[in-house]
């Protein structure tokens, strides 16, 4: 289980992480919805270690990996980066950049926390990455730079690297962002179905919560740097439907219209402009 005790994060101009606590498990897709600015993109790196929180804990599995110390939060001594990269890996929200590396290459240094110090991914390696590119059917990236690829491909590269890096947990920030409607669903396809085979928990936050509705499991909803709700679709029957739109309300405002087609979720709006 990933655990997160209240973390906080604060930049001089104010507060923008306000206590979270959350548990994300195994095998489950964990989708944060909210507001730009609302913390998002915050909590995942501050989950990460990558930004420094004011306040609170992560424990991934039982091992303490991050935790307040006096003033300052830092990684807990007793798991090195290299365990670490083995419970947490992360896809960012931005993944366009001079990488002069092909879509193998790139994917193959997920497997680093898994070889020697000193040691770089090998032919089998390599080869391994190939094959996972071709299995995620973006077979034609193989050997093309990624800054030759569209933002979907440049999207299935990172998912490729996450694949091999196969770590516990995995924190994508907005990874749909951009992607057309079929390349959306196809990456969420292809996310589900990892999460199936492999058993490893996924978090990450999303713009649209009808596409999060149709692919994820666990829902939190962010708003103002605070999480105001936490949902598991256990019984998808109308009290957790009456719950999951009635914090969607709270976000994006009582003019939200929301309706049900099967186990969809389809969104509008009325009188935002009078």
């Amino acid at each position: 289980m990933l655990q997160i005790r209240d973390l906080s994060f604060r930049y001089p101009s104010g507060t923008v992480l306000n206590s979270v606590s959350f548990d994300a498990a195994p095998g489950e897709i964990t989708a944060l919805i909210g507001l730009n600015g609302s913390g998002k993109t915050t909590l995942i790196k501050s989950v990460l270690g990558l930004l420094t929180p004011s306040s609170g804990t992560v424990t991934a599995d039982g091992r303490l990996l991050f935790s307040e110390n006096r003033t300052r939060f830092r990684p807990s001594f007793s798991v090195s980066g290299r365990e670490r990269a083995r419970l947490l890996s992360y896809v960012p929200q931005r993944t366009d950049g001079g990488f002069s590396f092909s879509a193998e290459e790139f994917a193959a240094m997920g497997a680093s926390a898994y070889l020697g110090a000193f040691s770089r991914p090998d032919e089998a390696v390599l080869e391994h990455a190939r094959a996972l590119l071709t299995e995620l059917g973006v077979p034609h990236l193989i050997g093309r730079n990624l800054s030759r690829m569209s933002g979907g491909e440049n999207r299935m590269a990172y998912l490729a690297r996450a694949i091999l890096q196969n770590a516990r947990y995995s924190l994508m920030d907005e990874p749909v962002a951009s992607l057309d409607l079929r390349r959306q669903h196809e990456f969420m396809q292809r996310l589900s179905g990892y999460v199936r085979k492999s058993n490893t928990g996924v978090v990450f936050s999303i713009h649209d919560p009808q596409l999060a509705y149709e692919y994820a499991g666990h829902f939190l909803f962010m708003k103002a740097g605070h999480l105001i709700g936490d949902l598991r679709k256990e019984k998808e029957n109308e009290g957790f439907r009456n719950a999951f739109t009635g914090y969607l309300r709270e976000i994006y405002g009582e003019g939200l219209r929301t309706d049900f087609f099967g186990n969809r979720l389809v969104l509008g709006y009325t009188d935002i402009i009078h």
